[in-house]
């Protein structure tokens, strides 16, 4: 009896096991949290939240000034029959405007959200901001709010102008409705514009691109019999961007398709860059070279080196006195614009400012306009009557310039030749003269010349100015490939056998746009070279170079316009190790945008830093004070 009573004992323990270890049902998917929304102030801190949920779990999505601990979990059955998890929110400091943030609990099919609140010492984001405040975070995705005062209007109806308020001053670029408000703005208006944040490469500047004008109010009325008159040369010397002065003088250079000039007074000139709008609108189809002006504006120094005037103000001009002349002669030289005439009293420079619609042996006569452009005199505005065509012309003896003539020369009109490289920029036909500091030009070219390019040429024609400090403009008679055209004669090589790591500003052949680079240095095309620099800063490169070397050697110019501008001389700084050497460039002969075409000399363009030698692979740095080619960095 004892037996069978143990039995059935036996089975319902058993039983009762079996039932204990067998997985226990979770049952429906279900998350919650106890708290739904936390708020902390500016210093941040520590909150705890409860979880419970019958689902393995994760924290996602949240900000990165949030910290979650712990981010998951998964369940065992000692939590059955629903797990109860302490998680700490964890936030940082802000230091900026109030913000929100979420976090999002998920269970599979289940989740619920966490929201978080900050306090910050700005307070909540309006979306404005100072220039500062937005050049510093160069956000290129969230729009921002500026506002300021307007200057550097652009002389056009797409580009836009510059903000500034008291941190600094940025370029408004291609605002949306700029067409909307262009005819009304003037300078010192205040302007409120929204926008994001862009880098312009190529200028290296930083700009709001493509934004939006929300609001224009128009400066208070100057009354300019209010305003100190001052002289160019007071002008000048004061250098005060903040002030407004009034200047009169004489129209010079006029541009009627900017409506620039320069005003030229006793004691100088100045350029005026463009006109107010009211001023543009009133004035643009009455300026002329000749006419005098009052006008008020403020000082402005472009690119560091030139004054000038931008969006000046009109107060009253009075037209010049015209005085019209007719002449005879014989047409020796045309370009695409413009002709030489020999009459019986000279040279005669005719700007017809469109096809002249003569050709050389024309026996004409001129009625035009006495004017004056680049320093030399001209007729403007002619009427050109041919009076015989086929009449045979017999050009004077050419006054051959070496480089030293040809940066001395300044004979008006005077019939000369000379010998140099012909470089295509743009539109542009420029000559680089071996060993001279200007550059020729091409005055109106008539042909493309693009089978020259590269070449050297003997230039044939009549001296018509010099433009920009630096460019010789020649009104072409003849130009024929010159008898030495042996441009490979250089003693070092071309291309580079180090590789390199560009620095601040610095550019090669792995650049993207106007910035990649390239040329044909001596007839030779490089496509692995370096250029430093912008036209306003200097830039940087690190140079490896390989184990047991003691120097390296490489070809270096500078671009022109940073030597018409008065920017040079520009030093290169090498440093290896303890080694320190500094180089002065001695030639400028870059200009424009790759790909460049240039000669170079082994003993004008070549430099070379000695070092001790290397043990192992060691890096060489070079800093540019402005813009440079380097080209064929070779360690040896």
């Amino acid at each position: 009896m004892k037996i069978k009573h143990f039995a059935v004992f036996m089975i319902a323990a058993s039983a009762l096991l079996l039932t204990s270890c067998a997985e226990k049902e979770w049952g429906a998917a279900a998350l919650k949290l106890d708290k739904t929304e936390l708020t902390f102030d500016q210093n941040g801190g520590e909150q705890t939240i409860v979880l419970s949920t019958t689902r393995d779990w994760k924290a996602k999505d949240f900000p990165e000034w949030v910290v979650v601990t712990p981010e998951s979990g998964t369940l065992t059955q000692k939590d059955w029959p629903e797990a109860k998890v302490n998680v700490t929110i964890k936030v940082a400091k802000n230091d900026g405007f109030n913000r929100t943030g979420e976090v999002e609990f998920s269970g599979g099919i289940v989740s619920e959200v966490l929201t978080i609140k900050q306090a910050g010492p700005d307070g909540e984001d309006d979306g404005k901001l100072t220039v500062a405040a937005f050049i510093e975070k160069a956000d290129t995705q969230k729009e921002f709010i500026l506002s300021g005062k307007i200057s550097n209007i652009a002389n056009s109806s797409y580009y836009g102008f510059d903000l500034t308020d008291a941190t600094g001053t940025i370029a408004i670029a291609f605002p949306t409705n700029f067409k909307d408000y262009v005819d009304r703005l003037e300078e010192d208006g205040t302007v409120e514009v929204k926008g994001v944040y862009q880098f312009y490469q190529q200028k290296q500047t930083h700009q709001m691109a493509n934004g939006e004008i929300l609001s224009y109010t128009a400066p208070a009325p100057i009354d300019p019999n209010s305003l100190q008159q001052l002289t160019v040369a007071e002008f000048v010397a004061k250098a005060d961007p903040a002030t407004n002065y009034k200047l009169s003088g004489t129209v010079s250079n006029f541009n009627s398709q900017y409506t620039s000039f320069d005003l030229v007074d006793a004691t100088g000139s100045i350029n005026i860059y463009s006109l107010s709008a009211k001023s543009k609108a009133e004035y643009k189809d009455k300026l002329a070279n000749g006419g005098k002006v009052v006008l008020y504006g403020k000082y402005v120094l472009y690119n560091g080196t030139k004054v000038e005037i931008t969006n000046a103000t009109i107060v009253s001009y009075e037209e010049a006195q015209v005085t019209k002349v007719t002449i005879e002669g014989l047409v020796m030289g045309v370009s695409a614009k413009a002709f030489i005439v020999s009459t019986a009293n000279g040279v005669k420079y005719v700007f017809a400012d469109s096809a002249p619609g003569v050709k050389v042996g024309d026996n004409v006569k001129v009625e035009g306009e006495e004017a004056t452009y680049n320093g030399l005199p001209q007729l403007s505005n002619p009427t050109t009557t041919v009076l015989s065509s086929g009449n045979p012309v017999t050009y004077p003896t050419p006054t051959v310039l070496d480089a030293a003539a040809f940066d001395a020369y300044d004979t008006g009109f005077g019939f000369v030749k000379f010998t140099g490289q012909l470089v295509k920029s743009g539109n542009y036909n420029n000559v680089n003269v071996e060993g001279a500091t200007r550059k020729g030009s091409i005055s109106y070219a008539t042909e493309d010349y693009a089978d020259l390019n590269g070449k050297n040429v003997d230039i044939t024609g009549y001296f018509v100015g010099i433009s920009g400090n630096i460019y010789f403009n020649v009104l072409v008679t003849e130009i024929k490939l010159s008898g030495n055209q042996d441009q490979s004669t250089l003693s070092h090589p071309l291309v580079p056998n180090v590789t390199w790591a560009l620095g601040n500003k610095a550019y090669d052949n792995t650049s993207s746009g106007n910035n990649k680079q390239s040329g044909t240095f001596n007839g030779t095309t490089v496509d692995n070279l370096v250029k430093l620099g912008t036209s306003s800063a200097g830039g940087d490169v690190t140079i490896k170079i390989p184990a047991g070397k003691t120097k390296l050697g490489f070809y270096c110019v500078g671009f022109s316009k940073d030597e018409s501008d008065g920017k040079t001389p520009y030093k290169l700084t090498a440093v290896i190790g303890s080694t320190t050497k500094e180089i002065s460039v001695a030639r400028y002969l870059a200009s424009g945008n790759a790909p460049y075409t240039i000669t170079l000399a082994d003993d004008k363009d070549y430099y070379v830093v000695e070092f001790p030698a290397t043990t192992a692979e060691t890096d060489l740095k070079l800093t540019a004070a402005g813009r440079m080619l380097l080209v064929g960095l070779t360690a040896e």
